[in-house]
C-alpha cells in the first residue's frame, strides 16, 4: 500500500514538473500518453488536478488522480453526454450552431446520396446499355445472310417511313421550302417505301449482298436514322462509318434531317 502511494507520489512529482518545466521534452515524452489518457476522459477534473499540484495540494491531486483512473468507459462516456446536455440547455449559441451543423451535415449526406445514386444508375444505364448491344451484336452475327436482309428491310420501312414524315412536317412549317437547293441533295423519291425498300435490301443468302444492302442504305438514309438502325440492329457504328466518314454524313445528315 505504501509504495503504491509512494508511485503515486513520484507520478504527482513528475507532472508537477511538466506543468511548472515544460521544455522537459524527454521526461514528457514518457509520461506524455499517461498524462493525455487522463485528460481526455474528464478535462474540467483534469484541470482541478493541474490546479492542486499547482497549489502543492498532493493528497487532494491525489484523490483527484484515482477518481480519474477508476473511471471506465461508460462512466467517460455518460459524462460526456451530460455535459453536451447541460451545454445544449444552457447556451442558445451551442444549440443554434449544433442545429446549424446538423442541417449541414444533412444537406452533405443528401447531395452525396444523390451523387451516389446518379452515378450507380448510370453505372447501370451503361451495363444494361453494353449487354444490349453486345446481345443485338451476338444476335446479327448468328443470322443468316436471308435473315440479315429481312431484318435490315424491315428496319429500311420503318425509319424511311419516319424520315418522310419529318419531311413533310418541315415543309408544312414553311422551315425548309426547298430542300433540294439548300442541300444540295435531290429530294429523295417518292417510291412507296416497302418497294423502295425492296430495291434497297435484296433478299440474298450472299454475306456479301448483305453488306451491299448496307452501304445502299447509308447512302440514302438520313445518318441520324441509318445509325439508329445500326444500333437497333447491333452493327458497330465504327465498322460501317470510319470516323472522317462519319463526320462528314453527320454534317450533312443534320442539314438534311
Amino acid at each position: 500500500m505504501r509504495r503504491k502511494r509512494f508511485k503515486k507520489l513520484r507520478w504527482m512529482a513528475v507532472l508537477l514538473g511538466l506543468v511548472l518545466a515544460a521544455g522537459a521534452t524527454t521526461v514528457w515524452s514518457l509520461y506524455a500518453p499517461q498524462v493525455k489518457a487522463l485528460k481526455a476522459k474528464d478535462p474540467d477534473r483534469f484541470a482541478a488536478l493541474v490546479k492542486q499540484i499547482r497549489s502543492f495540494h498532493f493528497l487532494e491531486a491525489l484523490r483527484i488522480h484515482d477518481e480519474l483512473q477508476e473511471m471506465t468507459a461508460e462512466e467517460v462516456l455518460l459524462l460526456r453526454y451530460r455535459k453536451l446536455k447541460e451545454q445544449w440547455h444552457e447556451d442558445p449559441e451551442f444549440r443554434f450552431e449544433a442545429w446549424e451543423g446538423e442541417l449541414q451535415d444533412r444537406a452533405r449526406t443528401r447531395e452525396k446520396k444523390k451523387r451516389q445514386y446518379r452515378e450507380e444508375r448510370t453505372r447501370i444505364e451503361k451495363a444494361r446499355t453494353r449487354r444490349k448491344e453486345q446481345t443485338l451484336e451476338e444476335a446479327w452475327k448468328k443470322a443468316g445472310a436471308w435473315t440479315q436482309g429481312l431484318l435490315l428491310r424491315e428496319k429500311c420501312i420503318q425509319y424511311l417511313k419516319q424520315e418522310r414524315r419529318e419531311l413533310r412536317r418541315r415543309r408544312n412549317a414553311l422551315e425548309l421550302s426547298r430542300p433540294a437547293a439548300l442541300t444540295g441533295k435531290p429530294v429523295p423519291s417518292m417510291q412507296p417505301v416497302p418497294d423502295l425498300c425492296e430495291d434497297l435490301v435484296p433478299l440474298s443468302h450472299d454475306p456479301q449482298a448483305v453488306r451491299a444492302s448496307v452501304e445502299r442504305l447509308k447512302n440514302h438514309l438520313n445518318y441520324f436514322y441509318f445509325v439508329r438502325l445500326l444500333d437497333d440492329l447491333g452493327l458497330p457504328r465504327k465498322e460501317v462509318f470510319p470516323f472522317p466518314s462519319r463526320l462528314n454524313r453527320m454534317t450533312t445528315g443534320f442539314t438534311d434531317s
